[in-house]
């Protein structure tokens, strides 16, 4: 299962390790946006994955495929985005307790 979140702002996506799946990165009509991700709880502090910049006035979407962060996942909205589209998934004992439940409920029906 996957989380997705709306961000027009920073934000801390989770602290917890997760695995980032993708990001939709939509500019405004002023030019190229650009985000910034990290693998950690802020910019100050978290390791810098990369920048992904946009073409003029273009959404850009990038798939990740599972990439895991350690330290939690951290989105600097830097300049000219209307919005950013994630898409991440919790690991470690969240996730494997939600998968245990599903398989619950579905050899009860």
């Amino acid at each position: 299962m996957s989380d997705g979140e709306y961000l027009t702002a920073d934000r801390l996506i989770t602290n917890l390790p997760c695995q980032l799946l993708s990001v939709t990165v939509t500019p405004d009509a002023q030019g190229v946006g650009d985000i910034t991700l990290y693998d950690g709880e802020a910019a100050e502090s978290g390791y810098q994955i990369g920048t992904l910049r946009t073409a003029s006035g273009e959404t850009l979407q990038v798939r990740f495929r599972g990439l895991y962060l350690t330290r939690g996942l951290y989105v600097d909205v830097g300049s000219n985005v209307t919005c950013v589209i994630v898409e991440w998934s919790p690991v470690g004992y969240a996730s494997e307790q939600r998968d245990w439940l599903k398989a619950l409920v579905e050899s009860m029906t």
